[in-house]
């Protein structure tokens, strides 16, 4: 074995060393790229694709009734904004409960406003609205 020879297989480690470094520095970033890829996609699929129509929203006020008052068990009456009884709101209230077997939460403020935004952008804005 020559000097030549021992280098060429020293040259043939440091390459290989350096393509499996580059690999796996590649794929660490790929893999930080898809979650934030994930990450951007679940926040867009809420706050960029549902219109605010979508979101069904009743004003309840919780009956406080003695003898439900440490179980399971509550109850609502559906008002309007002002207080007043709503029966039909009620009615939709029961059905999506029947059918849907749950209830969701509302959305937070700034994702409220941003759907007003979007539904006052979208609808007759030839760009559509901008989802980042």
């Amino acid at each position: 074995m020559n000097w030549v020879t021992t280098g060429a297989d020293i040259g043939t480690m440091l390459t290989g060393t350096s393509a499996a470094t580059a690999t796996i520095l590649w794929g660490r970033d790929r893999v930080r790229e898809w979650k934030a890829e994930r990450d951007a996609r679940r926040v867009r699929n809420w706050s960029g694709y549902i219109i605010r129509e979508g979101v069904a929203t009743w004003f309840v006020r919780v009956v406080e009734d003695e003898s439900t008052k440490w179980s399971e068990r509550v109850i609502l009456d559906v008002v309007n904004g002002d207080g007043t009884p709503n029966a039909a709101m009620a009615h939709a209230l029961r059905m999506i409960a029947q059918g849907d077997g749950m209830l969701s939460r509302s959305p937070t403020a700034a994702q409220w406003h941003f759907l007003e935004d979007l539904r006052r952008v979208r609808f007759g804005a030839p760009g559509g609205y901008p989802i980042n």
